[in-house]
């Protein structure tokens, strides 16, 4: 694994855990955001083996195109990666509107299971 998809996977990680932290702390617009980007350098990571870091569409359109799509993840990773984003912009955004509990959790869940199944995917790479 290049060092560049190292530090990716690291930083997914480390935002996982910041996102954690803050469902735990009633901050669902922050643990939205944190978990939107925990999914966003996971997915880059693995991509980044022979290939540059992409815009958040285009990582979006991989995601489909090359693991959703083909099977090779579970059914609903593509889902859960695309409903990350809006909840991302309203948490990062949305003026009047909040992340509410039930979404900042969902996204918790959702950028968690993206992790593990990207690191069953990868085998040795992402242990």
């Amino acid at each position: 694994m290049s060092s560049h998809a190292k530090d990716e996977w690291a930083r997914a990680r480390r935002c996982l855990e910041s996102a954690e932290v803050l469902l735990a702390a009633g901050d669902q617009d922050g643990c939205a955001f944190r978990a939107y980007y925990s999914a966003f350098h996971a997915v880059t990571a693995y991509f980044l083996e022979g290939r540059e870091s992409g815009k958040h569409s285009a990582v979006e359109a991989a995601v489909h195109r090359e693991l959703a799509q083909p099977g090779r993840v579970q059914r609903g990773f593509g889902a859960a990666f695309t409903r990350l984003q809006p909840l991302r912009t309203v948490g990062d955004y949305g003026l009047n509107e909040h992340v509410r509990a039930e979404d900042g959790k969902e996204a918790v869940d959702s950028a968690r299971a993206i992790l593990v199944e990207l690191r069953e995917l990868a085998g040795e790479a992402f242990r």
